[in-house]
């Protein structure tokens, strides 16, 4: 059974499970807009920034970084940063479901602490930091006008 299924995936079939591209915070005009203008979530050692973006095609952007001044060995780096995308890429739909059409979410995610920590420490950060931001979005919009 098992040799069957494997049989059918060949070397080139790749299943990609990380985030789209379409998610994915590439601009550079985008990202230097967004860490002046965001609004920021602190959960230590998570900073998570956001800004909506009114011309858009209702997509949430992310981002995630982990300074080389904290993190000096690359290898590091790329661990924290893979804990991060693991952990924030079942949790963009709900982030998407706070949005409207018409507009895009730009969203980054920095690791600030001084050691690698371990995916449930880092899962537990980052939900915080989601949920404070989901909380004030439904606040402001059932607060009449």
């Amino acid at each position: 059974m098992v040799e069957a299924i494997f049989a059918k995936l060949s070397s080139r079939t790749c299943i990609n499970m990380g985030i789209a591209k379409r998610n994915r915070l590439k601009s550079r005009k985008d990202i230097s807009r967004l860490m002046k203008d965001g609004f920021r979530y602190k959960a230590y050692p998570v900073h998570m920034v956001v800004l909506r973006s009114s011309s858009g095609s209702g997509e949430v952007k992310c981002g995630f970084s982990a300074p080389k001044r904290r993190f000096r060995s690359a290898v590091h780096r790329q661990y924290v940063k893979r804990v991060m995308r693991e952990v924030v890429r079942p949790k963009i739909g709900r982030l998407k479901d706070a949005l409207d059409e018409s507009e895009d979410l730009h969203v980054m995610f920095i690791h600030i602490g001084q050691w690698p920590l371990m995916y449930y420490q880092v899962a537990d950060r980052i939900s915080s930091c989601i949920n404070r931001f989901l909380q004030e979005e439904s606040s402001i919009e059932s607060t009449p006008s």
